[in-house]
Order: structure tokens, then C-alpha cells, then sequence
């Protein structure tokens, strides 16, 4: 026996085969919301990926030089929209940045982010909204050998916000054994 609901973005499942949880989708949460999941949840860990439910994607790599108070971040990959009349969508993508400050450092890395979309209505949501100027705040932990994370928020051409959740590897050098560092700049998709 199937049974559906009709909601804002088709029809949902409620029931198949007896039953269980198969009529809740955690994209049936406002983006605000799976956002509060995925930081309430570590990212590698047990089940720690199957927590997170963003509305796009990105893995990329790229260098970055930091000289204190100043600096640059040039970095390459490819984005999937997971949300949104375009869902499953890819591209190419570039992002460069600009540093505001950091402890000296230099790195070649990869970078996966998750991009969550705050403003609700789900119809707006695309690369538009993820593209152009963003702020980045990063911090990792290493000398050699570097693991760390960052937060992000980009405008989105005003229906919203959407903020980036960045888990980093990379090796390098660096002045100190933790750094942070902070950096505007602009995604390129293409």
C-alpha cells in the first residue's frame, strides 16, 4: 500500500510496505534548519555524512598564501546543485580570494563544502545564489600536515543568504600550529 501527501515541492511517500519513516525527507526542513543538524553533527564519523543534508556541494583544491595581513586563495572543482528546480545539476567552478589577515602561511589542499540556502523558498534556488562575492573564516590545526574547517556566507541577490560549511586536508607550512584566517572574495561557476 503507498500512500502520498501533496507538498510545496511534488508528492511525498507517507507509507510503503507497512509503515516506518519513509514519508520524512530532512529536505523537508527549512535550510536554516539542516543546518543546526549538520553543525550539531561531526561530519566524519559514524553516520556523520548521512547527517548532513545541504542543497549543493563542492569539492575543490587549490593553493593558498597568507602573509599575515594580506595573501591569496585561488582554488578549482566542481559544484552539484542537491536542492531546487535544478537539482542534480553540476559545474565547473573557480573561487579566488582575497586575504584581510591570518597567521603566515602556505598550503596546497582540498576542500569539500556544503552550501545550506536560508532563505526558504526553494523555487529561487540555484547557482546564481552561490556565485559571486562571499566572506570566509577558516581555522585548522597542523604545521606539516593540516586538517581544518571554515564557515562562509554569500548574499544572494536578494532573496536570501546561503552559508558555506568548508572541511579542508592539506599540507603546507605555517607559523604556528593553529591558524586562523579570514578572506572575501568571489565563486566563478561556469
Amino acid at each position: 500500500m503507498r500512500t502520498t501527501r501533496k507538498t510545496s515541492r511534488g508528492y511525498t511517500l507517507l507509507a510503503s510496505n507497512g509503515g516506518g519513516n519513509s514519508w520524512y525527507s530532512p529536505y523537508d526542513l527549512p535550510g536554516w534548519a539542516r543546518l543546526g543538524i549538520a553543525g550539531s553533527s561531526p561530519a566524519f564519523g559514524p553516520a556523520g555524512l548521512f547527517m548532513h543534508y545541504p542543497d549543493a556541494i563542492s569539492v575543490s583544491g587549490g593553493v593558498k598564501i597568507i602573509t599575515g595581513v594580506g595573501g591569496s586563495e585561488v582554488e578549482g572543482g566542481y559544484i552539484r546543485l542537491l536542492n531546487g528546480p535544478n537539482k542534480g545539476a553540476g559545474a565547473q567552478m573557480a573561487d579566488l580570494g582575497m586575504f584581510a589577515a591570518g597567521v603566515p602561511s602556505a598550503s596546497l589542499g582540498a576542500t569539500v563544502t556544503e552550501y545550506y540556502y536560508l532563505s526558504g523558498d526553494y523555487s529561487n534556488f540555484g547557482f546564481d545564489n552561490i556565485r559571486d562575492g562571499r566572506f570566509t573564516v577558516y581555522g585548522s590545526v597542523g604545521e606539516v600536515f593540516n586538517v581544518g574547517g571554515g564557515a562562509s556566507i554569500m548574499g544572494n541577490r536578494g532573496s536570501g543568504y546561503v552559508v558555506g560549511i568548508s572541511y579542508t586536508i592539506s599540507v603546507g607550512v605555517s607559523a604556528l600550529p593553529v591558524s586562523i584566517d579570514g578572506n572575501w572574495g568571489q565563486t566563478k561557476i561556469y
